[in-house]
């Protein structure tokens, strides 16, 4: 009696054998809804540059080495996320591989995040003409001119720029915001900054620029150099002197070590 009321519970609860009408589609999930991103990789067969060339999410798979006379990674699209994956783009000084990553004129939105650039011949990272862009967690390491350098409205968080040996170390413009970064050594005479946020309206924060050739930390009209320290720079160690403002930071043995429209809660002997 318990045997057969078992059974009938059994058969009960385990409903329909019957297929559901229509074609057969899989349940598994394919390779771009898994990772819906692209991976990068270097092409040793063809020799070709690495070109992004439409909008979208992007990672290295691998260390990239650059090509002679080319740029390490060129993003000729806006709207774009790079994640070097904690990779490194790799260029080499002696035979003349240009910028790092280069970012084409007038392309804007772009991302870059998780990763080194490293010893290109010309710019770590360079979107001289893109606004709108952020690049997170990345060091700009021994290039040959600037480390970083972005247009308007455009965020540089959590960077370390060190030993570019020629121009600033990190330089964003207007209504743009640098915070979290290092610059050491950066520069090759007195008109190269550590840290640079040109033009107006532009916040640097929780920063530190140390050892550059010229100028330690420097913003334009308008903007704020807040809670940063700059020590042992060839020329200014904070300077807002564009009616900008120094606001709880500290600046010891630079050339000059305040310079600014308004300081408060600073200390610069």
């Amino acid at each position: 009696m318990v045997a057969a009321t078992l059974a009938t519970i059994l058969w009960v609860s385990a409903g329909s054998l019957t297929p559901p009408p229509g074609p057969v589609s899989p349940t598994m999930k394919n390779l771009l809804d898994v990772e819906p991103r692209t991976a990068i990789r270097n092409d040793f067969v063809n020799i070709t540059p690495i070109v992004i060339s439409f909008p979208g999410s992007y990672y290295l798979a691998e260390d990239i080495f650059a090509i002679h006379s080319q740029h390490g990674i060129e993003i000729a699209s806006s709207n774009v996320t790079l994640d070097l994956n904690g990779f490194t783009v790799y260029g080499n000084i002696e035979v003349g591989s240009l910028d790092g990553i280069h970012i084409d004129d007038e392309r804007h939105y772009v991302t870059i995040k998780n990763g080194t650039v490293r010893d290109f011949f010309g710019r770590g990272i360079y979107g001289v003409s893109s606004d709108g862009c952020l690049v997170e967690g990345v060091r700009v390491v021994n290039n040959g001119t600037d480390g970083l350098r972005l247009r308007d409205s455009s965020i540089v968080k959590d960077c370390m720029a060190l030993n570019n040996s020629q121009g600033d170390g990190i330089h964003v413009t207007s209504k743009s915001v640098i915070t979290g970064c290092l610059a050491w050594s950066n520069g090759g005479d007195i008109s190269d900054t550590g840290i640079r946020a040109g033009a107006d309206s532009a916040t640097v924060a929780n920063c530190t620029s140390t050892e550059n050739s010229g100028q330690g930390i420097r913003v334009g009209t308008g903007s704020t150099i807040s809670t940063c320290t700059a020590r042992n720079n060839g020329g200014n160690g904070l300077d807002a002197s564009s009616t900008g403002h120094v606001v709880d930071s500290t600046a010891t043995s630079n050339s000059i070590n305040i310079s600014a429209t308004s300081v408060h809660n600073c200390y610069g002997p």
